[in-house]
């Protein structure tokens, strides 16, 4: 072998020379020169030389795989002497394996105890067999006591729709519990139930006996997770009021000694409410195969009035939907309207802790006034409350939570309404709420502005518009005959002798509601929720204040709101000039403006340019939208020449010194016979265009 051959053990004892394949450098590692081996044998023998380099010891061979065969390649060996003083290799295993010092870590949660929050997901309760079989003897009873009634009255011949409502009302209120609480939200239903109904089954009210205080004191333990006697100093056992959801107590704060008032919900009225669910949903499934109601008629009532049972069950999102009522009503710098303080470290789905509302209930103000008690009207007296800003105060209330708040109360009963000293409101009950959209807004005001202005046909589109989406009918009569309800309910409005119910807007929705029943047209639950409120809010404000005005009323509510979003803008405008015109976000909202631009010019370019709509009809488009492309293009034109010849007329009296008013340029620029004869050829040349294309004959031709 020469010097350059390296020598090579295979794997059967045989040594080969193999030329130039492996070099081993003095004290190096081998480097592989040749292409002879595989490129993952030079990469394999490198490896293992970085491995060798960093280990104390290097093995006197290292075996690869060449030319598919293991070999055996000899490795320079590190001696201890190639190595620094400082950098000596420890003489065995034990030198090395020495503590490091650590630094002691909280012991409060470790890594492998940390678990992410549960997300509670919303799921109906199970409801057993017996549960449901004694809820069904119970709904079967009303039924058969108000079925017994009503044939009872016709055998009489003392029968109407009155007595008829009258009687349903007294047999919910018989058995009272959650049909009590069913029977009043379906009194929303006015465009099932006739008005007669829904009048009375507003009125009932929500009282049941309570259930034990052991079973209470075990709720609110169970959810504070604290003993009561740690949490407050009193707790009445005697509740102040009991209703079919829950019993409510009043109590003093350890902590605070504040006086507050907690909401517990009754155990087990969740399952009740499912069951009662369930049969409901199975009798109107009953009526629909029976052909006493359309098909899928009752589908979105149920579903609405099961989202509104169990909103009313979540005593979170009532607290959450109270303080920010409360919140909102501070920012209007209006004192006279509130909610109360909310305990959220004390209140869970089932307690709602908050603060005691000291003062006078509504419904005492009206018996007060209505039957004229002395005691009474003496109380109101020392609390400086006046009647008549008690109810301009509830509309403003109403049209602020309608319009600028995020939800407004549906259900105003004078016995959810607290009367404070000097007219302050303070709503104590929010189970039961809705909210509008920005549309409907819109076109609620759309409403109000067309009956101000007594526009009948405004007022018939705007309705039509909020009933959306509807069904297959013939829109042309559904208009004419909501226009012509709203042309007599408007004669009653403006006439100063009606009663004040005909004096509202109620009354026209009344009239809408009627019509939509007989073409059996589905009302959306959010204008059944605003009509709701605003009957109950005209109704107080009318007991209250028989001469009010309405509308008087709403205008000084907007202009109100027009101040106020006045201050609004100085105040940003302010805050702008004082840290710079445009920010971050306004950039940010020029470029996609500007995008939006290019599209929709994009957009129009290729609308006016081509025969069809490429974004939806691909197929022939019909002669009216060539039509009207044709008159865009015009009207186009026009505007361009115009402004050419303004500027020409401008710039010319400018240069002779003349002044320049846009007025005058205009009336020059029109009287001119060039601009007129241009004009005149740019209009015959449209003209044309759009006979040639109504000559073309289409596929319905």
């Amino acid at each position: 072998m020469s010097q350059r051959d390296n020598p090579i053990t295979s794997g059967n004892g045989l040594v080969r020379a193999v030329p130039a394949a492996i070099k081993v450098l003095p004290n190096a590692a081998p480097t592989v020169t040749s292409a002879k081996v595989a490129r993952r044998v030079r990469k394999a023998v490198v490896s293992s030389t970085a491995r060798h380099q960093v280990a104390l010891a290097a093995p006197g061979e290292t075996r690869i795989r060449a030319n598919g065969r293991m070999t055996s390649v000899e490795m320079p060996r590190i001696r201890r002497d190639d190595l620094s003083a400082n950098e000596k290799l420890p003489a065995s295993r034990s030198e090395v394996l020495i503590s490091l010092p650590r630094r002691s870590q909280s012991r409060g949660i470790g890594a492998k105890e940390w678990v992410p929050a549960r997300l509670k997901m919303a799921t109906a309760p199970k409801v057993g067999l017996p549960m449901l079989w004694r809820r069904c003897f119970v709904w079967f009873t009303v039924i058969a006591e108000f079925a017994l009634a009503t044939l009872w009255g016709k055998i009489c011949r003392r029968d109407s729709p009155q007595r008829r409502a009258v009687r349903l009302r007294r047999a919910i209120e018989r058995q009272g519990g959650t049909l009590v609480k069913i029977g009043r939200h379906m009194a929303v239903r006015l465009d099932i139930l006739p008005v007669q109904f829904c009048e009375q089954l507003a009125t009932m009210r929500d009282r049941m006996p309570p259930f034990p205080i052991e079973d209470a004191v075990a709720i609110v333990e169970r959810d504070t997770q604290t003993k009561l006697k740690e949490v407050f100093s009193t707790f009445d056992p005697v509740p102040v009021e009991s209703t079919s959801v829950s019993c409510v107590y009043q109590a003093i704060l350890r902590r605070t000694g504040e006086k507050v008032v907690i909401t517990v919900r009754r155990p087990g009225i969740n399952i009740v409410f499912e069951a009662d669910y369930k049969i409901l949903v199975f009798l109107s499934r009953l009526a629909e195969s029976l052909t006493l109601i359309p098909p899928g008629y009752g589908e979105g009532f149920y579903r609405e009035l099961r989202k509104t049972l169990t909103d009313e069950l979540d005593f979170r999102r009532n607290a959450r939907i109270e303080e920010l009522f409360g919140r909102r009503a501070r920012k209007t710098k209006k004192r006279f309207f509130g909610s109360r303080k909310i305990h959220f470290d004390l209140s869970t789905e089932e307690v709602l802790v908050r603060e005691f509302a000291s003062g006078i209930w509504l419904w005492e103000v009206l018996a007060a006034l209505e039957y004229h008690d002395e005691a009474g009207l003496a109380y109101m007296r020392q609390l400086n409350i006046d009647p008549r800003k008690l109810a301009r105060r509830l509309l403003f209330m109403h049209h602020w939570a309608v319009y600028e708040h995020v939800t407004f109360h549906t259900d105003p009963h004078p016995a959810n309404i607290v009367v404070r000293a000097n007219n302050t409101l303070v709503f104590v009950d929010f189970g039961t709420n809705g909210h509008v959209t920005k549309e409907r807004r819109e076109l609620f005001s759309r409403f109000y502005t067309c009956l101000a202005q007594h526009d009948v046909w405004g007022m018939a589109q705007a309705t039509i518009a909020l009933l959306e989406p509807l069904p297959a009918r013939d829109l042309n009569s559904l208009a004419k005959e909501i226009e012509a309800a709203y042309y007599e309910r408007l004669l009653a409005v403006k006439s100063k002798y009606s009663h004040w119910h005909e004096r509202t807007s109620v009354a026209m929705w009344l009239a809408t509601f009627q019509i939509s029943r007989a073409h059996r047209i589905h009302v959306p639950m959010d204008v059944l929720s605003y009509v709701r409120a605003t009957w109950f809010y005209d109704t107080l404000a009318a007991r209250l204040w028989p001469e009010i005005d309405y509308f008087k009323e709403f205008k000084r509510y907007g202009q109100d709101a027009q101040k106020r979003q006045r201050q609004r803008s100085m105040k940003s405008l302010r805050r702008r000039l004082r840290n710079g015109l445009l920010t971050n976000s306004d950039f940010a909202t020029l470029e996609k403006a500007g995008a939006t631009a290019l599209d929709l010019l994009f957009r129009l370019q290729r609308l006016l340019a081509v025969p069809y709509d490429f974004a939806v009809i691909t197929l022939t488009i019909e002669k009216w939208v060539v039509t009207l492309g044709t008159l865009l293009k015009f009207v186009l034109g026009v505007t361009i020449l115009t402004g050419l010849s303004l500027a020409l007329v401008a710039g010319f009296r400018a240069a002779t010194g003349q002044s320049v008013v846009v007025d005058d340029s205009l009336q020059q620029v029109f009287a001119n016979r060039l601009y007129q004869i241009a004009i005149a050829v740019l209009a015959l040349l449209n003209v044309r265009l759009i006979l040639f294309r109504l000559a073309d004959k289409t596929r319905k031709e």
